[in-house]
């Protein structure tokens, strides 16, 4: 019997899309309810830590309990059962996944208490040329035309059996203009409610997709790097003037050729006024009417070749050199550059001189400098950041002592330090939240000091175990909370079931202060079954529930 568990707890989880073979039936999943520190299920009941700079908090641990119940069922095809198809039980925000064995039939363990979602499809790789067409129990597709099932915990339910039916298959050939098939392209087919499904070209520029309901589809093709550009299938470039597909159950179209065609380029010249060029430069191209931007780098004398353009008019930019096409400090004041499909417009240089990473005057830059008191033994970098409405100047340093911003616009700024690790966030003058900051204004060739003089941060750490069997619990997503509530900084447990939770999204250290701590909602797959990678997902409708 081949099975495979997936899941996904929150905004996080793992992916298992493969299974080994086993004869002999495999242990059950297990789900374990959120609990707070020490033994709260809910928040109000839950103690709070109070810890200090530089003083942690080392005994936080939970034990967990297994919940949930079981959903078994068959699932039936055209011909017979339906084998290997994922079975996706939603509970609120919690996932568990399985698949259907060689008689079409599933069981899905560990399956949290409650109003219970199932969807049926099929995402193997090698499924699309018959491919089931998804469907919500009840053989609906939409969710909120589902059925749901209540489960208790420790109940089992057996929901039946699904019949699903074979989805449309959609397919064709990507070609270049000299005839050849072109591998990589990226197929993207849409069903105009959000739904989107994706694949690649194979060698020979051919693609198939299956699993399709019945309806009107938008297929784009988008080409790998290079002169060939997007369109839709018909030759529209967008999705507003492209044809739509039909697809009927059961049958294949395999049509869908697409022929791109060659965009235009533009070459030319990144160099000073005395001729000597300036290797690897960023050249920019905005399409003056749609405000896109492509983007390529000067080679070794300075050359630049931007290839793949659609038809349009484009400011050439080179940022260091502040300077437009031909040589324009103003965008008002530049020349546009006129391409068409499969033209080249050449000899298009940009001529001015390296400004280097600050594109200010001397009068017109201000300096934001200070100290930076830490010791760097706990810390990896102090980032500094200063923000302003308009503009947002930030450098890493890796040194302790002196720093400087040396190219900040004039204008009214917060300043934040973030060092990654052993020390908390501050905003100037030394407080911790945004809205306790003070701004200070930097005007054209003046300095402001600025100081980071930080306490060291702290921690939260324990062990996370399963309450039946006193055994860790990998990968539980431990949060440590604010006492409103906020989530602060959170991890993960390893596999033997320890936590330290440490740093914030930023990288920077726990500050101290109260917080409570949440084990959250853990579903634990199957631990006989053998993950298997499998990188390639085709006939899955990407976002879906």
């Amino acid at each position: 019997m081949r099975r495979c568990w997936l899941y996904s707890i929150l905004a996080w989880g793992l992916l298992c899309l493969g299974a080994s073979e086993a004869s002999a039936r495999l242990g059950a999943s297990r789900f374990f309810p959120g609990l707070y520190y020490p033994d709260a299920p809910q928040e109000a009941d839950a103690q709070v830590i109070d810890v200090a700079e530089n003083a942690g908090f080392d005994s936080a641990d939970l034990s967990l309990s297994p919940a949930g119940g079981t959903l078994t069922g068959e699932v039936v095809g055209p011909d017979g059962p339906a084998v290997g198809l994922l079975v996706q039980a939603w509970v609120g925000t919690i996932r568990v996944d399985g698949r259907t064995d060689d008689s079409g039939r599933f069981s899905l363990e560990g399956v949290p208490a409650g109003s219970v979602l199932l969807r049926f499809s099929s995402d193997a790789p090698y499924s699309r040329d018959r491919a089931h067409a998804a469907a919500y129990l009840g053989g609906v597709d939409a969710p909120d035309q589902s059925p749901r099932i209540e489960l208790a915990d420790q109940e089992s339910k057996d929901i039946g059996h699904q019949t699903l039916e074979w989805g449309a298959i959609l397919g064709g050939r990507v070609m270049t203009p000299e005839g050849f098939g072109l591998e990589g392209a990226r197929i993207r087919i849409e069903d105009g409610a959000g739904g989107f499904w994706s694949t690649e070209t194979g060698p020979q520029g051919r693609w198939r997709q299956g699993g399709l309901a019945a309806g009107s589809y938008l297929v784009e093709v988008t080409p790998p790097s290079g002169p060939y550009l997007s369109e839709f299938f018909g030759g529209a470039r967008t999705s507003d003037e492209a044809a739509l597909v039909s697809a009927t159950v059961p049958s294949e179209r395999l049509d869908l050729d697409v022929d791109l065609d060659v965009g235009g380029e533009i070459d030319g010249r990144v160099r000073n006024e005395t001729g000597s060029p300036y290797p690897d430069f960023e050249v920019e191209f905005e399409d003056r009417d749609r405000g896109t931007v492509f983007k390529t780098r000067t080679e070794d004398h300075g050359e630049y070749a931007m290839t793949g353009l659609p038809a349009g008019s484009y400011y050439v930019f080179v940022p260091r050199l502040n300077r437009y096409f031909p040589s324009a400090v103003h965008v008002e004041d530049a020349r546009t550059v006129t391409v068409a499909e499969g033209a080249v417009a050449g000899r298009v240089d940009v001529i001015g001189f390296d400004l280097g990473d600050c594109r200010l005057s001397n009068d017109g830059r201000g300096v934001i400098h200070g100290v930076l008191d830490v010791d760097f033994a706990y810390t990896d970098a102090v980032v500094v950041t200063a923000l302003s409405p308009s503009d947002t100047v930030e450098t890493a340093f890796h040194d302790p002592g002196a720093y400087s911003l040396d190219c900040v616009p004039p204008g009214d700024y917060l300043v934040r330090f973030v060092a990654q690790g052993g020390y908390p966030r501050l905003f100037h003058p030394g407080v911790p939240d945004e809205a306790q900051a003070v701004r200070v204004t930097v005007a054209g060739d003046t300095a402001m000091a600025v100081d980071y003089l930080p306490d060291r941060s702290t921690w939260i750490a324990g062990r996370v175990l399963d309450a039946e069997s006193n055994t860790p619990i990998g990968a539980v997503r431990v949060s440590a909370r604010s006492t409103n509530g906020r989530v602060v900084a959170s991890a993960l447990t390893e596999a033997d079931g320890f936590y330290r939770i440490e740093t914030l999204p930023d990288g920077s250290g726990l500050p101290a202060g109260s917080y409570r701590v949440l084990a959250e909602s853990t579903l634990v797959p199957d631990p006989d079954v053998t993950p298997v990678l499998q990188p390639t997902v085709s006939a899955r409708q990407d976002g879906d529930q």
